[in-house]
């Protein structure tokens, strides 16, 4: 098992990443919002706003990239490297997926087939057409359970 300081500044480094991902959806949900309250037109004070809101994303974007090349970097030379590789060998996982499950997860060893989903955030249920079975022979409208940063 990978040491306490390793791991947690892994997991910090992982959270950051979520961070600035969150932070780069809402630069780009502002500057399209102030694009189109402003539609085409050029005001005194659009031109500084303008370039203010463009400038946002792109340090998010910088900051995003960077985080990115040191999670590459961890993920390639650390002790998460075999997990990460195997992890990479599934469809559709990439190395950000799997360094961050392996980091959040840690000891793989206490999860089996069925802790995995619980930890996960899943319940079993019947699902029937897109909709959940209840006990009682209800149908339940599907939603979104479990850890958000997990879906």
């Amino acid at each position: 098992m990978p040491g306490r300081g390793t791991q947690e500044a892994a997991r910090d480094l992982v959270r950051a990443r979520d961070d600035v991902r969150g932070d780069l959806m809402s630069a780009r949900h502002r500057l399209s919002k102030l694009l189109l309250r402003q539609g085409m037109s050029t005001t005194p004070g659009l031109g500084l706003a303008f370039d203010i809101a463009y400038d946002t994303p792109l340090a998010a974007v910088a900051r995003r990239d960077r985080l990115d090349a040191a999670i590459a970097e961890m993920a390639t030379a650390s002790e998460f490297t075999p997990v990460v590789t195997r992890l990479g060998c599934l469809r559709g996982v990439s190395t950000l997926t799997a360094f961050g499950l392996a980091v959040e997860i840690g000891d793989w060893h206490r999860l089996d087939g069925h802790s995995i989903g619980a930890y996960h955030g899943g319940r079993k249920g019947r699902v029937t057409r897109g909709a959940t079975v209840r006990g009682d022979g209800q149908e339940d409208p599907p939603r979104r359970r479990g850890r958000r940063d997990r879906r």
